[in-house]
């Protein structure tokens, strides 16, 4: 399962490896533009029963679900191997946070990798700004999947480094601007 928004994860690449990519995302643009940009043909299909659409490549190896996330589930596609969270978890809604744990623990198989980015930031514009995404501390990561995952850290980037260019939907006045990557496997 993928996140597949453009220049994060090279989903057609995954694909072309072998893999089978499955993909949720509620903007439809983002997903005709993800066929369109890497020259993918594909056919869409409704699925009625859920409100959803289904976007395929010939080959069925990728498949990219759009609409509501909380309504897709594993019997649609089974249990994931690996799961790719391209910052996900801090674009939903805040009360939403556990629900969407319970369903992404839902879907890894037992042996899953789970990888997520989440931001963390602090600073005068955070009141100021409507998110997402949502800063997120890494005790809130720990927090969410302490009962059911091992949570490993496995890199986190200050991106108010000099170096680096701070694009929107971040301003200036953060002070401090973290990107973390986590590792999510299910408790044994």
């Amino acid at each position: 399962m993928a996140n597949v928004r453009k220049g994060r994860l090279k989903t057609d690449k995954l694909a072309d490896q072998g893999h089978t990519v499955v993909g949720v995302e509620a903007s439809e643009l983002a997903v005709q533009a993800f066929f369109t940009e890497n020259g993918i043909q594909h056919t869409v299909t409704d699925v009625p029963a859920i409100d959803f659409k289904l976007y395929q490549d010939p080959d069925n190896k990728i498949r990219i679900y759009v609409g509501d996330f909380f309504k897709f589930s594993k019997e649609m596609e089974g249990e994931f191997d690996g799961i790719w969270d391209r910052a996900a978890l801090g674009s939903i809604h805040l009360e939403d946070r556990e629900r969407y744990v319970k369903l992404m623990v839902s879907l890894m198989s037992e042996d899953c990798q789970y990888l997520a980015e989440a931001y963390y930031y602090e600073g005068t514009c955070t009141m100021q700004r409507i998110p997402p995404p949502h800063s997120t501390r890494p005790d809130t990561i720990y927090k969410l999947f302490e009962y059911t995952c091992d949570v490993k850290m496995i890199e986190h980037v200050d991106l108010k480094q000099v170096d680096f260019i701070c694009s929107p939907p971040f301003k200036p006045e953060i002070d401090v601007l973290f990107l973390y990557l986590y590792l999510f496997t299910k408790k044994k």
